[in-house]
């Protein structure tokens, strides 16, 4: 074998292995499109609402596990949305007015906080009612959801942990991610998935 050769065969090797590792990061991290999200009733338009909202990019790192979220997490709950009432809260008009609109879910099961089924759960989402998130639609009346949660004291009420990252639909009996950063979950049975959550959370202490 020539010396001419041999460094080509080389070359190969490495733009081979450099493609793989393109593309496992690519598997790894790119948005493919979700399947089609179902919004039973659209909401009626809200005239104070800003429009269109962008959805927060930020997310878990790329080595947190939905375990990990768990102790982040204020709250871990099943819900459903049982009421068209909401409140709206306005924090000022710096650097633009943030207003909020608060939805009173029902919950249908906890994994962690003390909240039992039949409770209700006061849950913030940015914006006017009329407002949206392109790529995470607001609850339709009637809808379920698994909900990873955090406490927002200047509204007092709970948004949600990383937006869409950590909000799952329950369709069927079966999870939705809104956000492809836990797709793995597409299509579980939510009350297994419950069920391996409440372990986790006893093994926090929760």
């Amino acid at each position: 074998m020539s010396k001419r050769q041999g460094l080509l065969i080389i070359g190969a090797v490495i733009t081979i292995a450099t493609g793989a590792a393109v593309w496992r990061t690519s598997v790894l991290f790119r948005s493919d499109p979700l399947p089609p999200v179902h919004v039973p009733q659209p909401e009626r338009p809200d005239p104070d609402a800003p429009g269109e909202l962008c959805v927060d990019g930020s997310g878990p790192g790329p080595n947190e596990t939905i375990d990990d979220l768990i102790g982040k997490a204020d709250a871990v709950l099943a819900v459903r949305l049982v009421t068209n009432r909401t409140d709206r809260v306005d924090l000022g008009p710096f650097p633009a007015t943030l207003a909020y609109t608060i939805y009173d879910f029902t919950v249908l099961e906890s994994v962690k906080d003390n909240f039992r089924a039949g409770d209700s759960v006061r849950i913030a989402r940015l914006g006017g009612r009329g407002s949206y998130e392109d790529g995470f639609p607001r609850p339709g009346l009637g809808e379920k959801f698994v909900v990873f949660l955090e406490w927002f004291p200047k509204v007092k009420a709970y948004q949600h942990l990383f937006g869409p990252a950590t909000t799952f639909r329950i369709v069927n009996g079966e999870l939705q991610p809104m956000s492809w950063h836990f797709r793995t979950l597409q299509g579980r049975k939510a009350a297994d998935v419950l069920q391996e959550l409440r372990r986790v959370a006893a093994r926090h202490g929760n």
